[in-house]
């Protein structure tokens, strides 16, 4: 659930009074303050972080700086438990982040803010589910359902029930994957044989990472075709 508008919240600046409670945006990510220091102004170091709290300056011995809590970078993730009747209101879990926050921008739940961008799970009884998994470099891969048989969806490393992407990304985010080609090519199987290969219905096919080889959730992964497409 994304929200609409951001102005509700007020932009990071250095040299500003803050008080604990406060709440500022830098980019896309919102903040709040938990430790005001000793003079409650801001440093000149904008927070960027996306998990627990940081000083925006020294922070030594509570000076120079505010200590700021990440929040959410505009939007959170829920779990819709309940329909009503009419199809326009739900009620729903929310779904922690990695660090076990639980946090929702405030104008995105409520009678008087209507959520504008929602998803699908990717997998259900009537988009299908993947016909074939197999491990590589310590990601859970699923490959072809019957709505989307060109996807290939990839767990974040070393983690292989989270599908989650940072924002911004990083290496170990999970990926999601669609081949365009000339043609369809539904995939049948995915086999880990030293290099990972997707098998369809009109070739088969080699994946790459980046320079080291590695799958990577900021662009390195890539399909080529490795024999003669009927």
């Amino acid at each position: 659930m994304e929200q609409k508008a951001v102005d509700s919240v007020g932009r990071w600046e250095t040299d500003k009074d803050i008080g604990i409670g406060d709440e500022c945006r830098y980019q896309e990510n919102f903040y709040r303050c938990v430790d005001g220091g000793s003079n409650g102004t801001t440093g000149t170091v904008a927070p960027t972080h996306t998990t627990g709290d940081s000083w925006d300056g020294w922070g030594l011995g509570g000076r120079n700086g505010v200590l700021w809590r990440y929040l959410h970078s505009g939007f959170g993730v829920c779990r819709i438990t309940a329909v009503a009747g009419d199809g326009l209101t739900a009620t729903a879990d929310v779904v922690p982040r990695q660090d076990g926050e639980i946090e929702l921008p405030a104008q995105v739940v409520g009678s008087t803010f209507a959520t504008y961008k929602w998803a699908h799970y990717a997998w259900n009884d009537t988009d299908g589910y993947p016909g074939t998994v197999t491990y590589y470099q310590q990601r859970l891969i699923f490959g072809g359902s019957r709505a989307f048989p060109q996807t290939i969806w990839c767990s974040r490393t070393g983690d292989y029930h989270n599908f989650y992407r940072s924002n911004p990304k990083v290496d170990d985010d999970a990926i999601t994957y669609n081949y365009a080609g000339r043609q369809l090519n539904k995939i049948l199987h995915l086999l880990d044989v030293g290099q990972l290969i997707v098998l369809t219905s009109g070739g088969e096919f080699k994946v790459t990472g980046d320079s080291n080889g590695n799958l990577t959730g900021t662009g390195g992964f890539a399909m080529s075709g490795q024999s003669v497409q009927r």
